[in-house]
């Protein structure tokens, strides 16, 4: 298990504070499932998409993310603008410390009194067009 960052007083309070969602995937005909915050990973929130054996992960975190993560190596990677966002999507040949290839991009910015990133990783190459054109930046 990946070391977990400590939570400093009042983080709590903040991250529970309410506030729209950034960054959501408008999939239609997608399933989703969500993962709401909790005790171990109050500033994050976690949806997965799945369709026909396809499966997309938004990942949202707010302020600085829990978990550092696993190791992740770059197979490629190219510049992407996403929402009116620069960014970089990038192929693995591992990801989460295990050898695999997904397609991951990050999204980041602030308000309503955080910061928040936005790790979304697309699981099938064919789905990757798709991914980038169902994202809505809310702020």
């Amino acid at each position: 298990m990946s070391a977990l960052l400590p939570i400093f007083p009042g983080q709590r309070e903040l991250w529970s504070q309410p506030r729209p969602e950034p960054v959501v995937l408008d999939l239609p005909g997608w399933k989703s499932s969500i993962i709401e915050p909790d005790e171990t990973f109050p500033n994050q929130r976690s949806v997965t998409f799945e369709k026909a054996g396809a499966r997309i992960e938004l990942m949202r975190y707010w302020d600085q993310p829990r978990s550092p993560g696993y190791p992740m190596a770059a197979e490629s990677e190219r510049e992407i603008v996403i929402a009116g966002q620069s960014t970089k999507l990038i192929t693995t040949s591992m990801f989460e410390g295990v050898a695999q290839r997904v397609h991951v991009f990050w999204l980041t910015g602030a308000g309503h009194d955080v910061t928040y990133g936005v790790r979304v990783v697309v699981r099938r190459e064919r789905d990757v067009d798709e991914a980038l054109a169902a994202v809505r930046r809310a702020w």
